[in-house]
């Protein structure tokens, strides 16, 4: 059961970090596109978004069961590890904040703030090569 969350947990955390990736050079190729592209790729960065949500709770699910399952809970995994979930917390809020600006601006009809977007982009996915570096320390054994 173990390799089995784990493989669930690798390939979300790759899914959403690869979409985060994807929508970020959608991101800046936004502003250069013509106006009838632009709907497009919006339509693209939303369901890519929608996509490594689904991955970022199967991430949280699929950790949690290992935590528990694998490690029998938190004590013992040291230092890294809780500096890998604070970086996991922040690329948590990242994308919750992402979700909300995207859906924000889909209400009102307009774009997201470009800047604000490239700035969460930015912590989600330093956020999330830290958490994967973290992890690799806080797993060595």
């Amino acid at each position: 059961m173990a390799s089995l969350l784990k493989i669930v947990h690798y390939l979300a955390f790759a899914v959403g970090l690869g979409g985060g990736v994807a929508n970020a050079m959608i991101g800046m190729q936004l502003h250069a596109a013509a106006p009838a592209a632009r709907a497009g790729l919006g339509a693209a960065q939303k369901r890519i978004g929608q996509i490594g949500l689904a991955a970022l709770v199967l991430v949280w699910a699929s950790g949690l069961a290992l935590v528990w399952g694998a490690y029998g809970g938190t004590a013992g995994l040291g230092v890294a590890f809780w500096l890998k979930m604070a970086a996991v917390v922040a690329l948590t809020l990242a994308v919750a904040v992402l979700t909300v600006q995207g859906a924000r601006a889909e209400r009102a009809g307009t774009g997201p703030d470009a800047a604000t977007m490239a700035r969460l982009e930015a912590l989600a996915t330093g956020s999330a090569v830290a958490a994967v570096v973290l992890a690799v320390v806080a797993f060595a054994g």
